[in-house]
């Protein structure tokens, strides 16, 4: 038997399998879904698929080391299943892992694509991102494996971006299970009833790496500028900062290959204004609320510079994860729906290219996502009035307290981003002078339990520093 006479026997397979959908579905759904799925891997679990009211076959042929007659044996068996499926009001998933999906979209360039399909899942696609076919495609979903090399998965985020351009797509990676098998994932029925719009429960963190494919935020306004911009190598201290930032999932990182980087020149910018706008102190804010400013007469030999892309990636926005909150704040009841979700973005952040010496280093991953627009240059010290401190607390008030919080004029109001409208949430950082003595005390020598209070990180205040802002604050009570 050769492989096209075998697509006919898997037809009647599925059938065969179609026709007892009252049997497979009754519990949960009244439409049947046939889940065609291209791999060379035997299906190690297919209790997963029927739990989630899927019919699944695999094809294991079509594969040789000549690609012309795997793409004819791919698309006699989607051209075959289509007209099946559609004589039973079913719907067709289609399925590729490894060699499978760059011969898949060659043949669907070759019939046209298939208009039938619902959709469309490309398991560890090799060398995709050439792929130059324009098609009228499914929802399309390329997914990597954390444990793939990095250059699968900067071909893969790249073929889905390629995609993106005229259709629907969604990259994302996934940590195996126990098989190491992307196939076998107990995931993977979840996410493509996802994509059928079948999904039970709360699919929020789908719907917010779907969303943020195209970032509601972007970097245009620092590419006006292309004579301040300039391409260099990646060095030690962005690795560290890009790794602090995926420190959560490290291996998300491996979506680009962290070779070119294009830095923002702070101090060539400011060269270009105006004499009476080039101050020493540069003041910029972020898109949480925070707000920053940068003595350039002490951090101007480290050649400051905000970095505004990414070896092909121009738009920083799409580095971006995904978290929520018990609560708004600590001194109060009341916090998110159980489905609110917030971002967090990269952006555009600083960095130097100069070491800074370690009195001197910034806390560079809350230096992100900056606005542009709000960089401004004076002469005037903001924290001209902050007097009477010892050194080491001024350092903490300027460097860890006043970016989210503010006194009197000077300092920010930080808030959480709405994933979905990129809005600012509840839980404002106050002016730090307008808490009480009990949130204060509470904050400074109770860290842990407050932020757990909240759900986040505890933000750590030496003891001796903490009793002298406190003090300091006192007065303004």
């Amino acid at each position: 038997m050769n492989k096209y006479s075998a697509a006919g026997i898997l037809v009647a397979i599925i059938i065969g399998l179609v026709l007892f959908e009252n049997f497979l579905f009754k519990e949960n759904t009244s439409e049947s879904i046939v889940v065609l799925a291209f791999s060379k891997n035997t299906l190690a679990n297919e209790n997963i698929w029927t739990e989630s009211a899927l019919t699944i076959e695999a094809i294991s042929d079509c594969i040789s080391n000549n690609e012309r007659e795997d793409i004819a044996c791919i698309s006699n068996y989607l051209q075959d299943i289509v007209a099946a499926t559609q004589s039973l009001n079913a719907r067709l998933v289609v399925l590729g892992q490894g060699d499978y999906p760059k011969r898949i979209l060659k043949a669907l360039q070759q019939i046209g694509g298939v208009d039938e399909l619902s959709a469309l899942v490309l398991l560890q696609s090799e060398e995709m991102e050439h792929f130059d076919g324009k098609l009228n495609l499914p929802k399309t979903l390329i997914i990597s494996s954390s444990q793939d090399s990095r250059a699968s998965v900067v071909s893969s985020r790249r073929l889905a971006s390629m995609l993106h351009r005229s259709n629907w797509a969604w990259f994302t990676m996934l940590v195996p299970n126990e098989t190491n098998d992307l196939m076998s994932h107990p995931i993977l029925p979840t996410i493509i009833n996802y994509l059928l719009n079948r999904a039970q429960g709360s699919t929020v963190e789908f719907d917010a790496e779907v969303k943020w494919q195209k970032p509601l935020f972007n970097n245009q306004s620092f590419y006006a500028h292309p004579e301040v911009i300039t391409e260099y190598d990646v060095d030690n201290d962005l690795s560290r900062i890009l790794q602090a930032f995926f420190s959560h999932e490290p291996y998300l990182l491996k979506q680009w290959p962290l070779e070119k980087y294009r830095g923002f020149d702070l101090l060539k910018y400011r060269s270009q204004l105006p004499l009476e706008e080039q101050g020493r102190f540069a003041s910029f804010a972020n898109r949480k609320g925070h707000r920053f400013y940068l003595d350039l007469d002490r951090y101007g030999r480290y050649q400051p510079e905000f970095i505004i892309g990414l070896d092909d990636e121009t738009n920083l926005y799409r580095l971006t994860s995904f978290y929520q909150t018990k609560r708004f704040n600590s001194w109060e009841e009341g916090g998110p729906k159980e489905d609110m979700l917030y971002a967090e973005s990269l952006g555009a952040f600083i960095h130097f290219r100069k070491s800074v010496p370690v009195q001197y280093e910034l806390p560079y991953l809350q230096y992100s996502s900056i606005l542009f627009e709000s960089i401004s240059f004076s002469d005037q010290d903001p924290y001209s009035e902050l007097t009477n401190l010892t050194y080491p607390t001024y350092r903490v008030l300027t460097m860890n307290c006043l970016p989210c919080h503010s006194i009197g004029a000077i300092g920010g109001s930080a808030h959480h981003i709405d994933f979905s409208s990129g809005e600012p949430q509840p839980g404002f950082a106050l002016s730090l002078d307008s808490y009480s003595q009990e949130v204060l005390k509470n904050f400074f020598f109770n860290q842990s339990a407050t932020a757990n209070l909240i759900g986040v990180n505890p933000n750590y205040v030496e003891r001796d520093v903490a009793e002298e802002l406190l003090i300091w604050l006192q007065p303004n009570q």
